[in-house]
Parts: structure tokens; C-alpha cells; sequence
């Protein structure tokens, strides 16, 4: 619950690790929100492809420019 998942997805971790008695493992994380890291990664990822196609389009100039 620290990773503030949504319940169905917290019993489907806690059913992967082995079950209830497993809980012990998560006592001392850190709270983190995993609904805002999502939101960050994809923002990052929309802005790495954006980046990529700006390198690919500023390479097709430069080819261009080195065949004249």
C-alpha cells in the first residue's frame, strides 16, 4: 500500500511473492507513488521519441546538404 497501487494490482504483487505472509518484505520501503512515476515515464518517453524523431529529421537534412 506504500507504493499507493491500485488494490487489484497490490494483491496480484503480493500473490507473486508468495502470499500474504510475505507482507514482512515491504515493511520499511519508502512510500512511493507508483500512479505518479507512470505518469512521469511517460511523459519522458513521449519527449525521448519526440527527440528521436527531431535527430532523425535533422539527419535527413544534413544527407541532403552533404549531396549537393
Amino acid at each position: 500500500m506504500k507504493l499507493k497501487v491500485p488494490n487489484e494490482e497490490t494483491s496480484n504483487i503480493i500473490g507473486e511473492i508468495g502470499g500474504r505472509g510475505m507482507g514482512y518484505l515491504f515493511e520499511n520501503m519508502d512510500e512511493m507513488d507508483i500512479q505518479a512515476e507512470r505518469r512521469n515515464t511517460a511523459r519522458e518517453k513521449k519527449r525521448a521519441d519526440a527527440l528521436e524523431e527531431e535527430v532523425k529529421r535533422l539527419r535527413k537534412l544534413l544527407e541532403i546538404q552533404g549531396q549537393k
